[in-house]
């Protein structure tokens, strides 16, 4: 919303920083500030010559300026108003830029902080353009308040970048130029324009020659120096306090290559080179051999990374064989610190934790699932913000959920109670108002994780962890509406189904009946967003899981009213059988085999005569079908139940025949 702004107001910054610089006289102050556009101009320039990218600095404040306003809580009304003011500065900014002698006397009255009062002046000129501006920025405002912050904020930034100021420092030396000829025409040239100037800037130099030479820096090093400066800066006494510096640094650098470095060998002879070149005047060929020794480091380092990054592979390998997740994570930890050059971002963290978790859930491997959880840990550690942390804690539940729906014993009720307190813990952060969508959805997760607790233990307490799954599910049901968010709220309402299933099977009477009627409620309600036609495999789910609440319902339900839910019961599993089918979904297709043949069996239990045996017999061949695929060897616990509830049934089959 500010990219309107960002020129204007980065050409403000940059005079601020001309006005700031502490070492000049008012005079000079006044004099090294420009005008607003030819001071972008040099400002790209400069950027280019050094080899920055203007466009990424300017980004930098744009970021910078927005993060002080972008807030969730703020209240909507002030949102419109910063955007009203916003749209306006956008416009109008251009055109209420000081002039350069306003800007400098603003600076040189020093009655408030120099932006504080660049920023008045650019919003007291806001006011003036029209009667929207002088609305928004002419009485103290939530606009007026924004654009003094906006206006500040771009000059203080435009100062006090660390990529900036060399550049800023560059301009103001241009600036302050006397217009009095370059010291290169001066020394070499007769005294044909200024006799008086000339022979003043030939006395200076020869000055600095003696002393120089003195300290035996060579004639040709003198003259290169002079000639690099003077192609810059026309001022004399300007250009000669530059000389001086620039002498420092060569003796410097002369210095630093006759002492050496203890850094090896590469880098001393390259020292010693550029010194040995820069003896010649050449300067140009000492930045080339500075160039071409850097990159044969960089080749050098490029070797390094690279045998770094196999050395951790095979730690990665070994502690694989090991079966140690913490390890593995350690390491993993260790490639993203190497490739990120020395420190781990959160988000490639956070996408090495989806690939173990996936991997997980593919191959369902324990020890994938092991890695997630660990790497999950790891990026708690490196959450750089409280949405990075609670994001991590998500994570780390979600990890521990799955791992510990596939772990039985107290292994795996521990897991899952783990998982419970991680997402409490995200919910400290992802909260309601703050966060409505990312609150919703980790309710939605906290109640898998306690309804899975919950069928898994008993007593009073497995009641009270399926009643909080429920409590859970319905919170994150007040964000995920049916018209807001339709696949996330038939999700929930699914799940919700679940844990009401859940409760009624082991409440009795007619609380177990009313909870069981609400999970058929939940259930009907899914399926009018999970249809077959735009989300089968959501439908079939669904119909199989509101098959098993019907049966539920059917079998402590006497008279025909239990028939009637019974026979719904078997009609939701043959609609869920025709996307469950043998050859797409077979775990699938067995599992609801069974349970049809469970609710043919009741039936047929409960109906005399011939349409009773059928029934019977329709059961007998739906566990049938299930035992195809539900072996000993790979379902042991299914197979037991489908092989017990096939012989129950043909016991009463042989009994009715007889």
């Amino acid at each position: 919303m500010l990219n309107k702004m960002l020129e204007p107001l980065t050409a403000i910054g940059c005079a601020l920083g001309a006005c700031s610089i502490g070492a000049l006289d008012g005079g000079l102050t006044a004099g090294a500030v420009i005008g607003g556009a030819a001071l972008v101009a040099r400002f790209r320039e400069a950027c280019a010559k050094h080899g920055f990218d203007s466009s990424q600095l300017i980004e930098k404040m744009r970021l910078a300026v927005m993060r002080d306003w972008d807030r969730a809580d703020q209240p909507e009304e002030e949102r419109e108003a910063i955007a009203r003011a916003s749209n306006a500065i956008g416009v109008h900014i251009a055109d209420c830029l000081p002039s350069r002698e306003e800007l400098a006397a603003t600076a040189l009255k020093g009655e408030r902080v120099y932006p504080a009062a660049a920023a008045a002046l650019v919003v007291d000129r806001l006011a003036e353009r029209d009667a929207e501006c002088a609305a928004l920025f002419a009485v103290e405002t939530t606009a007026r308040r924004f654009a003094l912050a906006v206006v500040e904020r771009a000059l203080r930034l435009a100062k006090d970048d660390p990529d900036y100021a060399p550049l800023l420092t560059l301009d103001l030396v241009i600036e302050i130029a006397g217009g009095v000829g370059r010291i290169e025409r001066a020394v070499e040239r007769d005294a044909a324009i200024n006799l008086d100037t000339n022979a003043m800037v030939q006395a200076l130099f020869d000055k600095m020659r003696a002393e120089e030479q003195a300290r035996s820096v060579t004639d040709e090093a003198l003259i290169a120096l002079a000639r690099k400066i003077a192609a810059q800066v026309d001022d004399p006494a300007e250009a000669l306090a530059a000389l001086g510096s620039a002498i420092d640094e060569f003796l410097r650098v002369r210095e630093s290559a006759a002492r050496g470095t203890n850094l090896g060998e590469l880098v001393d002879q390259t020292l010693r080179n550029i010194a040995a070149a820069n003896e010649r005047g050449a300067l140009d060929e000492g930045a080339r051999l500075g160039a071409r020794a850097f990159a044969e480091w960089e080749e050098r380092q490029e070797a390094q990374r690279q045998a770094g990054l196999r050395l951790i592979e095979a730690n990665i390998e070994q502690q694989r064989l090991r079966f140690d997740a913490a390890a593995m994570a350690h390491w993993i930890g260790e490639r993203l610190k190497l490739l990120g050059g020395g420190t781990i971002d959160f988000g490639a963290l956070r996408f090495v934790w989806a690939e173990w978790y996936q991997r997980g859930l593919i191959r369902g491997l324990r020890l994938d699932l092991d890695v997630s959880i660990a790497l999950a840990r790891l990026s708690i550690e490196f959450a750089s913000s409280k949405r990075d942390w609670a994001v991590a804690q998500n994570d780390l539940a979600v990890s521990l959920n799955n791992q510990g729906e596939r772990t039985g014993g107290e292994a795996g009720l521990a897991l899952l109670a783990e998982a419970v307190a991680a997402y409490r813990a995200a919910l400290t952060v992802r909260t309601e108002s703050a966060m409505p969508a990312q609150w919703a959805m980790t309710q939605n997760n906290l109640g898998n994780a306690l309804g899975t607790q919950g069928e898994r233990t008993g007593g009073e307490a497995g009641l009270a962890l399926l009643a909080e799954a429920v409590a859970a599910y319905r919170a994150a049901l007040t964000v995920r509406t049916e018209r807001a968010t339709p696949a996330d709220w038939a999700m929930t309402q699914n799940n919700l189904g679940t844990a009401l299933q859940a409760q009624g099977e082991r409440t009795g009477g007619e609380a177990g009946l009313a909870l069981l009627a609400d999970a058929v409620a939940a259930y009907r309600a899914a399926l009018t967003v999970y249809t077959e036609s735009a989300m089968p495999a959501n439908w079939a789910m669904t119909q199989n899981n509101l098959g098993i609440a019907l049966r539920s319902q059917g079998e402590r339900t006497g008279g025909q009213a239990g028939l009637a839910l019974l026979a719904e019961a078997v009609t939701a599993y043959r609609a869920a059988l025709t996307v469950y089918t043998e050859s797409a979904m077979p775990a699938n297709w067995a599992a609801t085999q069974n349970n049809l043949g469970i609710a043919l069996g009741h039936l047929g239990e409960r109906i005399s005569g011939a349409s009773g045996l059928a029934l019977l017999n329709e059961a007998a061949a739906a566990f049938r079908q299930a035992l195809t695929i539900l072996t000993a060897e790979h379902f042991s616990h299914q197979h037991e139940g489908a092989d017990r509830s096939l012989r129950h049934a043909l016991t009463l089959i042989a009994k009715r025949t007889s």
